[in-house]
């Protein structure tokens, strides 16, 4: 095929992805960190049919939004099982803890250090968007408060009450 007809086609491919996603609307799992006892947890809200297989949390220097797994400071995976059982629909875990059945990646961290920015994220059939956040923001947060990604800033988090997380992770899926 002549170049320029190899170029041509690549851009028409392109083109149509580039088309396709960005029309497209994009289904996700919602998760957020909080604190509802005065311990750090997560919650995850897998779409309905998706399983929730992975659960891990980086320091925001070594996070990659294509890595599902081996840059983690701590994470856990549900490898035990050909066939798993689904987490609940709103799954709540203490943040550190192994959900019962999964198993812990070795070498994962048993605590958190203050000062650092975390990126925790969990993964199935569909990927959470990445919620950042540091010890001192998530003790620092009223209760019924939440931190979750920021849907106007990609990338960002942002606070809000633990029902207007639940309201909208029912429209994300």
């Amino acid at each position: 095929m002549p170049r320029r007809a190899t170029i041509a086609a690549a851009l028409a491919v392109l083109t149509v992805l580039a088309t396709l996603t960005g029309c497209s609307r994009r289904e996700t799992m919602s998760l957020a960190v909080f604190t509802p006892d005065g311990t750090p947890h997560l919650i995850v809200v897998p779409c309905p049919g998706q399983d929730l297989i992975g659960l891990g949390i980086e320091t925001a220097d070594s996070y990659s939004a294509y890595a599902l797994a081996g840059s983690a400071v701590w994470e856990a995976h549900d490898k035990t099982d050909p066939d798993p059982e689904p987490l609940a629909h709103n799954t709540v875990i203490p943040l550190l803890h192994t959900p019962p059945g999964w198993t812990l990646e070795p070498g994962s961290a048993t605590t958190l250090d203050p000062g650092t920015r975390y990126v925790a994220k969990g993964y199935g059939g569909l990927v959470t968007h990445p919620v950042g956040f540091t010890l001192d923001a998530l003790f620092g947060l009223p209760s019924g408060q939440v931190i979750t990604n920021d849907d106007h800033d990609p990338g960002s988090s942002t606070t809000m009450a633990l029902d207007e997380f639940h309201a909208r992770a029912a429209t994300s899926c």
